[in-house]
């Protein structure tokens, strides 16, 4: 007579030794290897109109090291860079790029605070030895406490990025939008939040549109008719 255990039907029920569920493993692995490969590919798009946005308006602002716009959160002080021009501010680029690395730190130190939860978790033997729910809880407690102070400071770090970032758009909007700045510089702000694809057509259409003030002379000038650059990063 076999020993009874009290695992198995749970095992059962959740399909670890299922053939059906384990037949429906690679379908639902395929599934999410696409769904990641068009979000992949979406990102290095993103990424490269933003990129190059950023590039051609440096190269018509008069604005050095334009390439700091294909580096991830160097983009930051570069944009920030960008709202300077044509005013006495000069710090923007350096605050951009202060709260978007604080960010990323803390978020990767999330991650690790999380991962060293679990592994507390797991490997402690106290805690599955804990006689009582209250003594269990101040070590799950303990454990989680560095994790909620590294996902705070995310949080707020994210927010203050997220605010300098619309405050950035709208000035580079403002510079580069001529006429019609201040309608470029909103439109900005609404579609980073709602549809960033636009955001980025936007900045692409701006960068080929000569600035009301620049920093320096230009390193190129936008064209005075309405036909095409010889490259796109012109």
């Amino acid at each position: 007579m076999h020993d009874f255990d009290p695992y198995l039907n749970d095992y059962e029920m959740f399909g670890a030794i299922d053939p059906e569920f384990n037949s429906i493993v690679p379908t639902l692995v395929g599934i999410y290897a696409v769904i990641f490969g068009i979000a992949l590919l979406v990102g290095i798009a993103y990424y490269i109109m933003y990129g190059i946005a950023l590039l051609r308006m440096a190269k018509r602002a008069g604005v050095k090291h334009g390439w700091l716009g294909f580096v991830p959160i160097a983009d930051n002080w570069l944009l920030g860079r960008l709202s300077d021009v044509g005013s006495s501010r000069r710090h923007s680029g350096a605050r951009l790029l202060g709260f978007s690395a604080a960010t990323a730190c803390s978020g990767i130190c999330s991650l690790i605070a999380l991962s060293s939860m679990f592994v507390r978790l797991i490997a402690d033997e106290n805690l599955h030895a804990a006689v009582s729910d209250e003594v269990a809880m101040q070590m799950v407690f303990s454990t989680s406490l560095p994790l909620l102070l590294f996902s705070l400071l995310a949080f707020v770090c994210a927010v203050c990025t997220a605010v300098f970032q619309c405050m950035a758009l709208y000035r580079v909007g403002v510079n580069f939008g001529g006429a019609s700045g201040s309608g470029f510089g909103i439109a900005l702000i609404l579609t980073i939040f709602f549809c960033p694809l636009a955001t980025y057509i936007i900045l692409l259409i701006l960068s080929g549109r000569t600035p009301t003030c620049t920093d320096g002379i230009p390193s190129v000038s936008a064209p005075h008719d309405d036909g095409p650059t010889d490259s796109v990063f012109q």
